[in-house]
């Protein structure tokens, strides 16, 4: 089993996929996109219930490795993403402090 998946940075397709195969423990096979840093956006497929019961251990990609300069631009997207979060939680953060604050002068403003 590859040492990324491991620490679980993978989302699950919705799409229904060509793909079905069945895993060592007889379950539907389920395609994911693997979000590490050495295969961002490679999609794989895996046991649905790897989570649960990480026995299986089926595991198999279903696009090609990507070439140094894909790896490049999809961590620079990765990057670019993660910034956006993070400035869309900092942005979010200080919005709530600011209605904490109109809550607290309303509050005061009631009680003169």
């Amino acid at each position: 089993m590859d040492s990324s998946l491991a620490t679980s940075a993978s989302t699950e397709s919705g799409a229904t996929s060509s793909i079905q195969r069945l895993c060592f423990c007889g379950q539907p096979t389920i395609v994911r996109t693997a979000h590490t840093t050495t295969n961002f956006g490679r999609r794989f497929i895996g046991c649905e219930n790897w989570k649960i019961n990480g026995e299986c251990g089926f595991f198999e990609w279903v696009d090609p490795k990507l070439c140094e300069h894909g790896r490049r631009v999809a961590n620079r997207l990765r990057q670019r993403h993660e910034n956006l979060v993070a400035e869309a939680k900092r942005c979010e953060t200080l919005v709530q402090l600011k209605l904490r604050r109109r809550r607290l002068r309303w509050l005061k403003n009631l009680r003169r």
